[in-house]
């Protein structure tokens, strides 16, 4: 079975264990196999969404072209079984053929294996460092894609802290409580949990370096304060 790691960089590895190097650079054949790799077992693509997706400024000819060219990379690579078609307009991996963290982490936060799927989930951002000129398509994907992990690993991370606070475990729930924020940056609410958190915890300290963290974020990325019931819980934590 093929390996595919797409957390933090991309790295394909053969059943062997071996790089396959060669694929890697070819980067509209290895978007392709990220964008099937992740989605759920036993999905299909339309050709035409697909070349809507990959190759948006390409006539139709051009475009199923570039295609079919990715697919045979793709087939060449790792194996021309584990691409599999549905009629003549759709295309999806053969189960079983590509094992994927992303994947992996789904069924694992889907399951309740939290520790599992926080440990994927650790590797780094879906895609770091990845780009495909001139694909919008692709990266708006991407870019939803990384938000609903975001959201799942957050909401795996706080139920981690949850579980470490209601058996006393202090130290433990403060840092996972810590790991969920920086999840999810933009979460105030969450933001605020993981505060009381602290400040409950005796982490005062620790519950304003936090705060200070979101504030510069907020700041830098948008200009902007945090809302008033933040600032409000942060003057209380203050007061002590």
């Amino acid at each position: 079975m093929i390996k595919l790691w797409i957390f933090g960089s991309i790295d394909v590895r053969d059943a062997d264990g071996s790089a396959l190097n060669t694929l890697v650079t070819q980067q509209p054949a290895t978007a392709l196999l990220a964008c099937m790799a992740s989605a759920r077992p036993d999905s299909f693509f339309r050709r035409d969404r697909l070349v809507g997706m990959f190759w948006p400024e390409s006539d139709q000819a051009s475009a199923r072209t570039n295609l079919r060219r990715a697919i045979h990379q793709i087939r060449d690579s790792i194996g021309k079984d584990a691409l599999i078609s549905r009629g003549d307009e759709e295309i999806g991996l053969a189960t079983e053929s590509v094992w994927c963290d992303v994947a992996e982490f789904e069924t694992a936060f889907q399951k309740g294996h939290l520790s599992r799927a926080l440990e994927l989930y650790d590797r780094g951002k879906m895609l770091d460092g990845f780009n495909l000129p001139n694909a919008p398509g692709f990266e708006d994907w991407v870019s939803s894609t990384r938000s609903r992990l975001a959201d799942m690993a957050a909401a795996s991370s706080w139920r981690m802290a949850e579980h470490h606070q209601n058996n006393e475990e202090y130290t433990e729930a403060g840092r996972w409580a810590r790991k969920t924020v920086t999840f999810r940056p933009d979460d105030e609410r969450q933001l605020r949990n993981a505060l009381v958190l602290l400040d409950q915890n005796g982490d005062r300290a620790g519950a304003l370096a936090v705060y200070k963290t979101f504030h510069a974020w907020l700041k830098r990325e948008f200009d902007a304060e945090p809302s008033r019931e933040t600032r409000q819980l942060v003057e209380r934590i203050k007061s002590g």
